[in-house]
């Protein structure tokens, strides 16, 4: 919390970036292949790394995740605004 204060009294307002690996000390994947399921699910339900939404959320405390699904399967907190419960609605 003091981190945040400090970063915040230097104007600093968006979370540090993170230093990269370099290409040798990283591992190479498996090819991965989609299943025809996978292939055929919603391509615009995304939802942001878990560990990016903490590294924003530390800085601007965000009570409500304003782009979730409708059953909020991809929100990051309890409140949620979606396309069929929007903010107007609530």
């Amino acid at each position: 919390m003091w981190e945040t204060l400090q970063e915040l009294g230097k104007d600093i307002v968006a979370p540090k970036t993170v230093t990269l690996m370099t290409a040798a000390a990283v591992p190479t994947p498996a090819a991965v292949v989609p299943t025809p399921a996978e292939l055929s699910r919603d391509a615009q339900d995304w939802q942001l790394s878990p560990t990016e939404f903490q590294r924003w959320h530390r800085f601007y405390g965000f009570t409500v995740d304003a782009c979730s699904d409708d059953k909020g399967q991809n929100s990051h907190l309890q409140k949620f605004w979606s396309k069929e419960r929007s903010c107007v609605d609530v």
